[in-house]
This record gives C-alpha cells, structure tokens and sequence, in this order.
C-alpha cells in the first residue's frame, strides 16, 4: 500500500504535533479527522479538513 491510495487519515491529539501532522495531510488533498480528549478542540479541524 501506498501514501497515494490512503485518501482518510485519523489522528489522536489535536496538540501541537497533531495539528500540525493534519495540517500537512491536509495540504496534500487527504480528508483528515482529529479527535482529542476535548470534544472542542476536535469539531474545528473536523470541520476544516473534511
């Protein structure tokens, strides 16, 4: 399998490493879903990657 056949990326943590990973998926076209402990820190970068 290949980075170009993964199209959906989840990520634990929406801290400064995670926001920054789904930020970098993001840029390349993939759908990117954060959850984090806080159920506010995960519905905005829901919201801008989808």
């Amino acid at each position: 399998m290949m980075l170009k056949d993964i199209n959906l990326i989840g990520i634990a943590g929406a801290g400064t490493m995670g926001s920054g990973i789904a930020q970098i998926f993001s840029r390349f076209g993939k759908t990117v879903i954060v959850n984090d402990i806080k159920e506010e820190n995960s519905l905005p970068f829901l919201l801008c990657s989808i």
